[in-house]
């Protein structure tokens, strides 16, 4: 899976980037060969003002696959990274965790309409 890292107007260093692809990559272990590809973006929300203004945006995208949206607020990029690193691997960890259907409830209306059809046919 791919990683790519946007940090806008900030310039990440050397340090900074290996560090997100060692925190990311780390979370995403269990998926690391599916086809998708991980946007990493951080920001400093009020300049150099201070305060909790670090952010770590994560948007992972997965064929086939709702997409994960993760984003975490810390007074340093190390302490936000790791928070989005965190919370991504738990929220992968659900969503493999739980059968994927696409729409509504597969035993609700596709049961219900192929009951429908089948009596339909059959009579």
């Amino acid at each position: 899976m791919d990683i790519r890292l946007f940090d806008g107007s900030i310039k990440t260093s050397d340090a900074e980037l290996g560090y997100v692809l060692d925190r990311i990559g780390g979370a995403i272990d269990r998926i690391a060969n599916a086809a998708g590809h991980v946007d990493v973006r951080l920001g400093d929300v009020n300049g150099p003002r201070g305060g909790l203004d670090k952010t770590c945006a994560i948007l992972l995208t997965r064929a086939h696959r709702p997409a994960l949206r993760i984003e975490e607020r810390a007074e340093t990029y190390y302490e936000a990274i790791d928070a989005a690193a965190s919370r991504l691997r738990r929220a992968l960890a659900r969503s493999l965790d739980r059968p994927f259907r696409r729409g509504r409830d597969q035993r609700g209306i596709d049961a219900r309409m192929s009951s429908h059809l089948s009596e339909e046919l059959a009579g």
